[in-house]
């Protein structure tokens, strides 16, 4: 007959369940300021405008714009990015 693969005798040591690790303390409040950014960072500006603006500027005005703000990165440098999309 074959045996098992413990040597005779030998019974299987108990493994003890690990306990989930859980903070009781509450977490400190979210503080809503937006991205921390180093005050000193390049801004690249990129404007957009609409294809008919583009074709005849002098007829229309700009009645606002949607900005957005966005970090970005080339190769050694991160700059912040200004996209502004007018609306005509």
């Amino acid at each position: 007959m074959l045996q098992g693969l413990e040597a005779p005798g030998k019974s299987p040591e108990p493994v003890a369940a690990e306990v989930p690790r859980r903070s009781t303390a509450p977490s400190p409040p979210r503080n809503d300021r937006g991205p921390r950014w180093p005050a000193d960072l390049q801004v690249v500006e990129e404007i957009v405008d609409p294809e008919p603006v583009k074709a005849c500027p002098d007829a229309w005005r700009c009645i606002g714009e949607e900005v957005t703000v966005q970090l970005d990165y080339e190769p050694a440098r991160f700059f912040k990015r200004h996209i502004v999309r007018r609306n005509a």
